[in-house]
């Protein structure tokens, strides 16, 4: 304070003229009541500093002797707020009590000589009568007195609070961008709610340094909640469990039941010790509870805890609540995809279950979709029909039936046509079609009826001709592949074609109806006779019925059988009389055979999937009998020796997948469904408590009375092949992320390159170089799989694409794994040093060398590079792109801190910063 010593005042006021509000504050008070006396007393050296201070527009407080009176300036004023003027002459102790420690040094560090400095300095002050958190830059000096002795303490305060508040938001919002955007990438891939959670907890606890993070599931009296499941720092315990809400206080009621978060700093002194039990008893001393609202009601939590107080800040809870939002919101959308998916495949499984064909054109009549009925009478695979126009897919078919479809489609009006269809193998089928416009196209539904046609036609000649000469019916009917066999409203027999007396083997006409099971041993699959009555023609004569698909055996005069199958219909007049019966017969002999075979060929295929490792199952649905090997009830971590029924199998699933497991068995066993079994889903092991993926198929088999009477299936554990499609999922994710990536560097790289004063040649091959030096990086990241990159390799690679590496530059470090980006962004700062350092540094002669040393210890990587014995180094006057790449873009990728000296021994480049995880 050696300036003050020059200045003289006149009187015991006049130095303070000039000095504002806080100059006439000064002469106006008794000061006799302080430590520094009347004004005319002061001592000069006082009188000088006052002066000086009141003039200067830069806030200023003088705190004079060993209590530190405060005398300021109008600056200072503003600067103290609500403090001022009763600030003015107290003791800087009692005036600032909330920060006295820190004066106490100030004044000890003063009153001793010595001088202070402190930039951006942290205070919590109550200017205003509450507390705030401010930054301010302060020098304090020494004020010496007469005898040159400090007698006081001069002090310039600068707030800054306003530039750190705002650096502070900025990083806080690039954080926040960057947290949701690795959770994002996290969860992306996941679809079962609890793994999402899970994930969401673990990486918001350790984003916000929290105790505890936990997720609850509220239940339906939205009073009890179960804690599913919780990340916890070391340390800390989990609290994992079920709770009432009410146990937690009526304050934490009252607001989550509201809808709003429940929010404690310093749980026991917000809430007390008996309302705030509930949360201490815990361990949880801080509280962030955030509920998320379901159609108007409380349907889940989300909470982050702190074992001791903490303050939270605006920043804090808007992180938790949109967490709580954005993986709520995710949940939801991953449900309804669930059922969307779900609802597809029931609706396919109704299409594909029907007994009638579907076929669905667009307004180009273009097939785009069939049901399975439709490909099974097609007879053609798939690809070889969809896509194609209906006249493309089907040349042979009618210009009737393509007028039909016309119409439909111009008119938007159902239509229908009974039509002699000729397929494209050269197959005759007749067809019923009725075809439905849709919003973009026509619904098209078919079924074969030759049978029926061939039926009706074979009765309608029979009605007709039945007064004709019986040569002319056989001429007909004779030519039927069936047999034929006509009776009058007696039962006599008064018509059979060839084809049924050879599946006989005797001659029928004549046979009176009652005669006819005892004369040609008609019997039952268990080798017992048929009632007369019950014989299909028998009951089509005497009873009026239509018998359909009637089955039984003929026993030949020769002793060989027959399995046969018919269709019996009564003949009418023109007034709905009875007047006979027609009885259509098949002989299913060969077909019985083909299919004993198939069931041998059957056995064959379950050998076979027992050694392809697929699971074979069978059940007894009547008597709750399930059969598994020990296959299948390892994909449920049950032992091989263990019994098991269907209660075991459904107590097995994950419950996420219960209901639509049971919905597709149901539909399996229904008589009228019939649909095939097909599904995937999640098993939890009874044993090892494994969650592992199964995909099962199943078909029922259903007695003449239309009952399941036995269901067979498959099952094949697909866990990897479903690890694999997630992995696949995320590859593909990182692959169009990191081009986005790369295209943004190599952007900046050329901005950067093409700029200045150089030529055009020097630009390019600067370009190039650091194309180079990207290139070198990425090969070795795909040589990696981008999963993690070896420091010490892209040290090596990029070095080389720049210099041969010989014995002058030197790599020394261990084995260290960075991620791909930061490895990216380490590589182009490698290069720039080394190509500074072959242009002018250390590798520019022939003695120089390059030594690149690195380190990862405690969590922090250190890296050092460093030339020695070069050309003499001469700071840059200007920084340029590699400068500026290295100094702002790699410190930042690192999270740390990145300096180069510039000394004239050597450039020195040194980074300090954490070292972050590696996972790919």
């Amino acid at each position: 304070m050696n300036e003050l010593s020059g200045v003289r005042a006149a009187g015991s006021t006049a130095f303070l003229d000039g000095g504002g509000s806080c100059g006439r504050l000064i002469a106006e008070r008794e000061w006799a009541a302080t430590a520094l006396g009347p004004i005319g007393h002061w001592p000069q050296s006082l009188k000088t500093a006052t002066a000086i201070l009141l003039r200067s527009p830069v806030p200023m407080v003088m705190l004079w002797g060993e209590d530190g009176v405060m005398l300021y300036n109008d600056a200072y004023s503003a600067f103290a707020g609500g403090r001022h003027p009763q600030l003015l002459g107290s003791k800087v102790r009692e005036g600032w009590p909330e920060v006295a420690d820190f004066n106490d040094n100030v004044m000890r560090v003063g009153l001793s000589g010595g001088t202070l400095a402190y930039r951006d300095q942290e205070l919590t002050l109550h200017r205003h009568g509450t507390p705030e958190q401010v930054w301010m830059n302060l020098d304090y000096s020494p004020v010496l007195d007469e005898s040159g002795q400090p007698a006081g303490v001069l002090a310039i305060v600068v707030e800054t609070t306003e530039r750190v508040t705002a650096e502070k938001g900025l990083r806080e919002r690039e954080e926040r961008l960057s947290f949701f955007d690795d959770l994002g990438l996290a969860t992306r891939a996941l679809a079962d709610p609890f793994e999402i959670m899970a994930v969401t907890a673990r990486m918001l606890g350790q984003h916000m340094h929290a105790s505890v993070c936990a997720y609850a599931d509220m239940e339906p009296d939205e009073n009890g909640f179960t804690i599913r499941g919780d990340w916890a720092a070391p340390g800390s315990t989990s609290i994992v469990g079920a709770y009432l809400l009410t146990d937690f206080g009526e304050t934490a009621f009252r607001e989550l039941s509201a809808g709003r978060p429940l929010i404690t700093r310093d749980t026991l002194l917000e809430l007390g010790p008996d309302e705030g039990a509930g949360l201490l008893s815990l361990g949880l001393k801080a509280t962030v509870c955030a509920p998320f609202i379901k159609a108007g009601r409380l349907a889940a939590l989300m909470a982050v805890h702190q074992a001791e107080p903490r303050n939270w800040t605006e920043s804090d809870l808007s992180m938790i609540s949109e967490a709580t939002e954005r993986s709520w919101a995710y949940i939801e959308r991953t449900r309804s995809e669930v059922i969307l998916r779900e609802s597809e495949a029931r609706l396919r499984g109704v299409l594909d279950g029907m007994g009638e064909s579907l076929a669905v054109l667009d307004r180009d009549y273009r097939i785009v979709d069939l049901n399975a009925e439709a490909l099974r009478m097609d007879s053609r695979p798939r690809q070889e029909i969809i896509g194609r126009t209906h006249s493309e897919a089907h040349p042979n078919a009618s210009p009737e039936l393509e007028a039909r479809y016309r119409k439909a489609m111009s008119e938007r009006v159902p239509v229908s046509l009974e039509h002699l269809y000729e397929w494209p193998d050269g197959r005759e089928t007749w067809i019923r079609m009725r075809a439905f416009p849709i919003e973009d196209g026509l619904a098209i539904f078919y079924s074969d009826i030759t049978e029926r046609k061939q039926a009706d036609e074979a009765l309608q000649l029979a009605s007709e001709r039945a007064h004709a000469e019986a040569a002319e019916r056989e001429a007909i009917l004779s030519q039927l592949g069936e047999g034929v066999i006509v009776a009058d409203s007696e039962g006599h027999i008064i018509f059979v074609n060839e084809a049924a007396e050879r599946l006989h083997g005797v001659k029928l006409l004549g046979i009176e109806p009652d005669r006819y099971s005892e004369t040609y041993h008609l019997l039952t699959e268990a080798g017992k006779p048929h009632p007369p009555l019950e014989l299909p023609l028998a009951r089509a004569v005497l009873r009026g019925e239509t018998v359909v698909e009637a089955r039984w055996r003929i026993r030949r005069p020769d002793g060989t059988e027959v399995l046969a199958i018919g269709n019996a219909k009564p003949v009418t007049d023109a007034d709905g009389k009875r007047i006979g019966a027609v009885l259509t017969i098949r002989d299913e002999t060969e077909r019985h055979a083909a299919e004993a075979a198939l069931a041998e060929s059957e056995e064959r295929l379950r050998l076979a999937t027992e050694a392809a490792e697929i699971g074979f199952w069978d059940l007894d649905p009547a008597n709750d009998h399930l059969f598994w090997p020990p296959r299948v009830k390892a994909m449920f971590g049950i032992s091989p020796n263990v019994s098991i029924s269907m209660t075991d199998f459904y107590a097995g699933l994950h419950p996420d997948d219960r209901e639509h497991v049971s919905a597709e068995f149901a539909r399996a066993i229904d008589p009228q469904a019939r649909a095939l079994y097909d599904v995937e889903y999640r098993t939890i092991g009874k044993e090892d408590g494994v969650v592992r993926w199964v995909a099962a198929k199943g078909q029922g088999l259903f007695d003449q009375k239309g009952e399941c009477v036995r269901v067979l299936g498959t099952a094949i554990d697909i866990t990897e092949r479903k690890r694999a499609e997630q992995h696949q999922r995320l590859l593909i994710d990182e692959l169009s992320h990191r081009a986005k990536n790369l295209l943004a560097i190599v952007q900046g790289v050329a901005q950067q390159s093409f700029k200045g004063e150089r030529s055009r040649d020097q630009m390019v091959a600067a370009f190039e170089g650091r194309l180079g030096a990207l290139s070198a990086a990425h090969n070795i990241l795909t040589r990696e799989r981008w999963e993690s990159v070896p420091v010490r390799q892209l040290i090596g690679d990029t070095l080389a694409a720049v210099r041969p590496i010989d014995e002058r530059i030197r790599l020394q470090g261990a084995d260290t794994l960075l991620p791909p980006k930061t490895g990216v962004s380490l590589a182009m700062a490698i290069h720039e040093l080394a190509t500074n350092a072959l242009k002018y540094g250390s590798l520019n002669n022939d003695v120089g060398t390059v030594v690149v040393s690195w380190s990862a210890e405690g969590g922090r990587m250190h890296l050092e590079w460093r030339e020695q014995d070069g050309p003499i180094v001469h700071p840059p006057t200007s920084r340029g792109f590699g400068t500026r790449m290295i100094e702002r873009g790699l410190a930042s990728e690192f999270g740390g801190t990145v300096v180069i000296d510039f000394a004239p021994t050597g450039v020195v480049c040194t980074v300090d910063a954490p070292l972050p995880g590696v996972d790919g």
